[in-house]
């Protein structure tokens, strides 16, 4: 093939990474209709880069040889892949209008997406959100067949642990897929094609660098095709340095004052003084050695502390990765085929948690060696006298300057091996057998502060007390500035951390077999009638064990499957009108052990009246089965501290100052019913021919009911409450909610585990808690650890308990319209190329909960915008011992609104319209060609820019649970400009 045209190839489509619809890019191997082709394990993908395959690539279909009937597919193909510089496969699927981050899509810290991002990622993966219904309504396969997944909810999948090398492609399908896949593919399915083999070895260096993170990532890739067979194999080695929160802190800053609102926390270094609940703050700038108590500020004074000071946006990474796939002719008509990986991600983050977290209330004794105490009164504010006299102060203080912040570290380990036969039967009949086993392994320690007792189960730490009450010089110093002194406190980092860590510990394993026949049943004028069916057996195990306790289902899956093609016309038959027409039907039978069963179907249709038009649409359900985790009501339990601006909180009497809200978190009581959903599309294509013109439109409309999550813990504490809505999930305490506390639910939100030797447990359960003794007693037996433990230090004045476990919540129906088009020309001996993709949602109507209105909550915070696209135009031409290619892109997100009840107090409600986002990306590829030589034949050099002006996102005043921030992660990111280089040698 002409150099000039395969880098064109490279750059060419509607985006770097040259989007185009599949049924184009794929159309001269469908011509083929009835030839002798496979595809992939589940016979929905393959590939076809090696000159002995008989592969053809298909996804969105089981039978071999036809293209994908009424649903449109985006490619991501290998070749581009490999040159649009981004170091991994997410950060290009995130370049896709139609992929959101929403939730665990996201590995950034802080604002209320972390919510989710605390249950659904600990490990801070990177899983595919199709149109954002969320990462566990995406079914993610590599070479058409399923994985082990990520998470600790058992629900997501890295796009990162392939290689972006060791690609053929990546397709996506926004579209229903059950009736062909089975559970997860609500909202479409992602496919990871594997390289199949080839002859030579590559090398890639890649590296990245943005204002306070670097990157970097070695690969190599060796193959070799012996003719009947071939292997591949990948390594890739990659790091990727944390992004402290300091380095941005336009984004990463909890003071809201500018715009009306809090300030930041009174928690801080220097430290305030607290008697009768008022405030004196610790003057700065000083070390505490001479600090006298005239010296301390006056009544009301007090200081803050951003919540971030130590903290990181982003963990540290490093990951090591292997990749095979490889096949084997035994006879004429028998193939055995394979395919595996294994990645491990480790992680380091400082993370703020609300309820883990560098702030203390010190009690420092007046032995203290530091206590203005110890020295003259005179001039002092009575008060603090006074409360010398008590023989201790109260100090509010922040040990980040001291120690720094905590830390989660961790893990994730995933590996996964599918073997198969393929034989040829009678006609063009097929078998196809396989077996896959997977195995993903979580394991993370977070750090706990001050041995914070953790509902009882750690001990408190005496060395700290001791330091609080040293009269030496060696003591403790709470009375320091720590952010410019160097107050001495640094060696009681053991002491302040206690030497404990909450460890969790996820271990997911899933068997999949799967047998398959397809062939044609009889010939038509327009083509072969063509059937494919079969059965699949899925084991799924998941375990998840923390300091508490350690909970371990299985769940077993038979099912039963069948599709049928029709083609009414096609080349044989073509008339008037009816250039060519295609008709599918599928479906599918799963049968659960635990969650009974479910049918599915699905049917599709193509009509080309031209040549150059196609017109398509398909229709079916899909489902999605509860995880193992959430229904099970031990399974990552606890009552979970959240602690809150008291006037923030809308009908709360008496709320003042910081204020705390249990979470009740955990899966289901074992209740959990599939979820399920009805989606419907219509498309065209446009192609005409030697044009170099292409457009694709499609009209989708998905209907998700029966949604399991977390809607409550979703919200946010305080939003919750001030919602409405959720009153039923939300057991208030009667002295702050006279009112909403007569309608309170059922102690525990059900029939949930509880100590009945605990006399406060046995007193509440079943009782609908509406008085204040009821109440007292449910949180006496949360803070006893008569149910799930309390996972930070326990309250006795908690003025709301929140059910944060898993509900069959309510229900999302939405619709819009994907567009790409694209135009290719050539003149002057260069090539030129314009494109745009665009996603735009029309509705998105949302039931949170049960009882809750219906709300079409498209372009709000906290839900998918109404448009994103993405515009480029590219130049490429042959300058003497290569080819060069400039290209550029233009990212824009539209603006969009928060709903006030999102603003903390004291925010005018307008900062509820939030900016619109453009982003600016460009690169330089240039490739040396064949005549260049041995030494620089196969070379290339990529340079690219995404982010090139460093556009800051749009102000979000993103009050989250975990830490509030000035962004918001679901839409933008907070890393600025990264540039990136790659040089790749191919031999």
């Amino acid at each position: 093939m002409n150099r000039q045209l395969v880098v064109r190839a490279l750059f060419k489509g509607v985006s770097l990474f040259a989007i185009a619809p599949a049924t184009l890019v794929c159309a001269p191997a469908f011509a083929q209709s009835g030839a002798d082709t496979v595809a992939g394990a589940g016979d929905t993908a393959a590939t076809d880069a090696s000159p002995n395959s008989k592969d053809i690539i298909v996804t969105g279909t089981r039978i071999r040889g036809v293209a994908p009937v009424g649903s449109d597919i985006t490619q991501l193909d290998q070749e581009a892949l490999a040159k649009t510089g981004q170091l991994s496969t997410a950060d290009i699927l995130a370049k896709v209008p139609s992929v959101l981050t929403l939730g665990s899509g996201s590995s950034y810290s802080g604002g209320s997406n972390q919510s989710t991002s605390d249950l659904n990622a600990l490990g801070f993966n990177k899983s595919p959100n199709l149109r954002g219904f969320g990462p566990q309504a995406t079914l993610s396969l590599v070479n058409g067949h399923r994985v082990p997944y990520d998470g600790a909810n058992m629900n997501t999948f890295d796009g990162d642990n392939i290689p972006v090398q060791m690609l053929q492609r990546i397709d996506i399908v926004a579209d229903g897929g059950s009736a062909l896949y089975g559970a997860d593919a609500i909202s479409g399915t992602v496919n990871y094609v594997m390289r199949a083999p080839f002859t030579g070895f590559e090398v890639y260096g890649q590296y990245g660098t943005a204002d306070g993170q670097d990157s970097w990532q070695t690969t190599a890739i060796g193959g070799y095709d012996w003719g009947s067979g071939g292997i591949v194999v990948s390594y890739q080695h990659a790091h990727s340095d944390r992004l402290k929160a300091s380095s941005r802190p336009n984004l990463y800053n909890d003071d809201f004052t500018p715009y009306g609102g809090p300030g930041s926390s009174t928690f801080s270094s220097p430290g305030n003084i607290i008697y009768n609940g008022t405030s004196y703050a610790i003057p700065a700038g000083q070390d505490g050695s001479n600090l006298t108590l005239a010296e301390i500020g006056a009544a009301g004074s007090a200081n803050t502390q951003n919540i971030w000071t130590g903290y990181d946006a982003v963990p540290e990474f490093k990951r090591d990765q292997l990749a095979a796939n490889f096949r084997q002719d035994i006879t004429d008509g028998i193939e055995i085929y394979g395919d595996g990986f294994w990645s491990k991600r480790d992680y380091n983050i400082a993370l703020f948690s609300s309820s883990l977290n560098s702030r203390a209330t010190l009690v420092v004794p007046n032995s203290n060696y530091y206590s203005p105490c110890n020295r003259s009164l005179v001039g002092a504010d009575p008060d603090l006298i006074a409360a010398c006299g008590t023989g201790s102060l109260t100090v509010q203080y922040d040990t980040a300057d001291d120690v720094g912040g905590g830390i989660r570290e961790g893990y994730i380990e995933t590996y996964e091996g599918t073997f198969g036969v393929r034989a040829d039967l009678f006609g063009d009949w097929r078998l196809n057998v396989y077996g896959t086993y997977g195995k993903s392994t979580g394991k993370s320690a977070t750090n706990l502060y001050f041995g914070n007792g953790f509902g009882g189960f750690f001990p408190q730490n005496p060395n700290l007390t001791a330091a609080l009450a040293d009269s030496t010089a060696a003591a403790f110093n709470p009375f320091c500035d720590g952010s410019t002194q160097d107050c001495g406190n640094s060696g009681f980092a053991d002491d302040i951390i206690g030497g404990q860590a909450l460890n969790i510990l996820t271990v997911f394993k899933s068997q999949d077999y799967s047998a398959s026949l397809d062939g044609s049943l009889f010939a038509l004028p327009g083509g072969d009638v063509r059937l494919a069916f079969g059965g699949e057996h899925q084991r799924l195990s998941f375990s998840n064990g923390n300091n508490f306790a350690t909970t371990f289902n299985v769940r077993k899956v038979n099912s039963a499957f069948a599709e049928l093609y029709v083609p009414v016309f096609g080349a044989n038959n073509a008339t008037a009108g009816f250039e060519k027409l295609d008709l599918t039907a599928a479906v599918r039978l799963d049968d659960y052990n635990d969650v009974g069963s479910t049918w599915n179907p699905k049917f599709g249709i193509n009509w080309s009246p031209v040549d150059w038009l196609k017109l398509r649409g398909s229709y079916g359900t899909s489902f999605r089965a509860p995880t193992l985790v959430d229904n099970d009501p031990n399974s990552q339990a606890g009552h979970l501290p959240f602690t809150v601006d008291g006037s923030s909180i809308d009908g709360c009497t008496g709320c003042s100052g910081d204020e705390t809200i249990y979470y009740a978190l955990g899966g289901a009581a074992g209740n959990l019913k599939p979820e399920s959903s009805t989606s419907w599309s219509l498309g065209l294509d446009i192609a005409p021919p030697s044009s170099g013109f292409r457009l694709s439109v499609t009209y989708w409309n998905v209907n998700y009911t029966g949604q399991v999550s977390t809607p409550v813990y979703n919200v946010g504490a305080f939003q919750a409450i001030n919602a409405g809505y959720y009153d039923s999930q939300i057991i208030y305490n009667p002295t702050y909610f006279p009112g909403k506390a007569a309608n309170n639910p059922v102690a525990f939100f059900g029939p949930y585990p509880y100590n009945s030797s605990n006399a406060n447990c046995s007193a509440v359960a079943g009782q609908n808690i509406t008085s204040q003794t009821l109440y007292d007693q449910l949180l006496a037996c949360i803070n006893t650890g008569g149910t799930s433990p309390v996972l930070g230090a326990p309250s006795n004045d908690v003025v709301a308990i929140n059910n944060g476990h898993r509900l069959n919540a309510g229900s999302t129906h939405g619709d819009g319209f994907d567009v790409s088009a694209s135009y290719d020309w050539s003149a002057g001996g260069s090539d030129f190329h314009i494109g745009a993709v665009g996603s735009y949602i029309s509705h998105w109507k949302v039931s949170p909960i049960p009882g809750a209105p219906i709300v079409d909550e498209v372009n709000k915070f906290g839900y998918p915008l109404r448009f994103r696209g993405r515009a480029d135009a590219s130049w490429s031409r042959d300058v003497g011992p290569g080819d060069l290619t400039l290209a550029g892109y233009l990212n824009y997100a539209n603006s969009y609104k928060m709903d006030t009840i999102f603003l903390p107090a004291g925010v005018p409600d307008s900062y509820a319209n939030i900016g619109s986002y453009t982003t600016v990306d460009l690169a330089v590829n240039f490739s040396f060609g064949d005549d260049a030589g041995s030494l620089f034949k196969g070379l290339s050099f990529t340079i690219s820019a995404q982010n090139v002006f460093d556009k800051d996102p749009p102000l979000v005043i993103n009050s989250g649970p975990s830490a509030s921030i000035r962004f918001d992660p679901s839409n933008a990111s907070p890393i600025g400009r990264v540039v990136q280089f790659q040089v790749a040698k191919k031999f």
